[in-house]
């Protein structure tokens, strides 16, 4: 493939010189070097197609867990009931939202991890996470904030994340 060289403007603005860019090129891949040039690769509308064109079946890999989609629709059910729960006191409400996000974002953290201690690490704080919600979860149900049937259902599927996240964990050895 050629590169293309971009021009590099006082202003943020990028323009291209045409007569540099193959008339038959429809897509770039652009980036900007370290020394601030913009680089613009013309990509085929084969390469375009089969690389860089958006994919349903194309996932980042925390997406693909059953795990992570459990966690998310447990998370989002929280913060809905978060946000509309006016009775809760704005720390608790604060601390169980990033509880409740500290879930998501460090499973999806350890599946980027290269190594099973880093993994294991990332999958335990996760873990922590769930039973800060559990924790706040308890306490908000027995002030009244949280009816006890919805504080239940929430448990359980807390517990069940717990479970999932620790069989990841032991799957990572020691």
């Amino acid at each position: 493939m050629d590169f293309v060289r971009v021009r590099r403007e006082p202003q943020a603005h990028v323009r291209t010189r045409t007569k540099d860019i193959p008339s038959g090129a429809r897509q770039y891949f652009c980036c900007r070097l370290p020394s601030g040039i913009a680089v613009a690769i013309p990509l085929s509308p084969q390469i375009w197609a089969a690389d860089f064109a958006p994919n349903e079946f194309d996932m980042f890999d925390f997406e693909k867990l059953e795990v992570y989609q459990m966690a998310k629709t447990l998370v989002v059910d929280s913060l809905k009931t978060i946000y509309s729960n006016s009775a809760l006191d704005p720390y608790v409400k604060e601390q169980w939202r990033r509880a409740s996000m500290g879930i998501l974002l460090n499973l999806s953290d350890a599946t980027a991890r290269m190594t099973a201690a880093e993994k294991r690490h990332c999958l335990t704080l996760a873990r922590s996470a769930v039973f800060e919600c559990v924790a706040i979860l308890e306490v908000a149900s027995q002030l009244g904030h949280v009816p006890l049937a919805e504080a239940q259902a929430y448990y359980e599927r807390y517990e069940a994340v717990s479970k999932m996240l620790l069989a990841m964990y032991r799957s990572h050895g020691n």
